[in-house]
């Protein structure tokens, strides 16, 4: 039978002793803003939400995505239904 080394145990070595002392900080709270800012749309292009999922040749739309896209494109997918004009401030999560 083979037998396991026993483990050693050795002695901590404490470097540096700190010593804490409290010290009260006072933050003074400033009331938050929220403040709703439009991104600029790019000359040429139309900010649209999708309304149903649509598979491109380039990328898939999906229902709820807000998208910048060209005037073009814009009124052929309106044509479809796929997409419609967007008036609010979320900002796009895809860019053509």
């Amino acid at each position: 039978m083979i037998k396991k080394p026993a483990k050693k145990v050795g002695k901590p070595l404490i470097i540096e002793t700190i010593t804490a002392t409290k010290e009260k900080i006072e933050i003074q709270a400033f009331p938050k803003k929220e403040i709703l800012t439009k991104v600029p749309v790019p000359d040429g292009h139309v900010r649209c939400i999708v309304l149903i999922d649509y598979k491109g040749m380039l990328n898939d739309l999906y229902a709820g995505d807000v998208q910048d896209l060209p005037d073009r494109r814009y009124k052929s997918l309106t044509n479809r239904g796929v997409v419609k004009l967007y008036d609010g401030t979320r900002i796009p999560n895809k860019s053509r």
